[in-house]
């Protein structure tokens, strides 16, 4: 989203966060109140409107199909680099593109 999408027809800051609990809890929602924030529902974990959800379950799927599962942080780290890096820019363009034509 570019800044100026996050910004209402009047000026209003316009924010768009899932219900995670440190998002709805009583004291934050005092506060968005408080400085007039809009705030937009917006399902929690949702991988259908969040690319990065989508990138994030293929690279878990690819490591948990590898042969030989990294035993160590330092070799779970390589491998979530690798499988990264693997990842073709034509594939998370296309989900980009995929998400903002709903």
């Amino acid at each position: 989203m570019k800044e100026s999408e996050a910004i209402g027809e009047r000026g209003e800051i316009i924010l768009i966060e899932d219900g995670a609990g440190a998002h709805s809890h009583h004291h934050v929602q005092d506060y968005h109140k408080k400085m007039c924030i809009k705030e937009i529902d917006w399902p929690a974990s949702s991988p259908d409107f969040n690319p990065i959800e989508i990138v994030w379950n293929m690279i878990r799927k690819k490591i948990s199909d590898r042969r030989l599962f990294p035993s160590t942080k330092q070799a779970a780290k390589r491998a979530w680099i690798e499988e990264w890096n693997a990842i073709p820019m034509e594939k998370t363009n296309h989900l980009n593109e995929e998400i903002n034509s709903r």
